[in-house]
């Protein structure tokens, strides 16, 4: 569906290591598109927001076959043809 101007959605992200190995100091890394606000940003981990930019802190460790959920709030300010969030994930095995 798309989001109407002022209107404010959550984006989940789901960080999954699927096989039985961990992983150590998972980082997450946001780019926000200049067309949405970031309101606010939720994790396992405290959230460094910039503008245009949320950073998680690296998490310690995440082991096999689990999950750590990731949430931003966001404001759509204004419409555009396509905007793209992108996604940076740094680990260490």
């Amino acid at each position: 569906d798309p989001i109407e101007e002022g209107e404010q959605t959550a984006l989940t992200l789901r960080l999954v290591q699927p096989l039985e190995s961990t992983l150590a100091n998972v980082a997450l890394e946001i780019t926000i598109p200049p067309e949405l606000t970031l309101v606010d940003a939720k994790g396992p981990t405290a959230a460094e927001k910039t503008p245009g930019k949320v950073t998680f802190a690296a998490l310690q460790k995440l082991e096999g076959r689990k999950e750590v959920i990731y949430i931003c709030f966001r404001e759509n300010i204004n419409i555009p043809g396509a905007s793209l969030i992108v996604f940076y994930f740094l680990y260490s095995i």
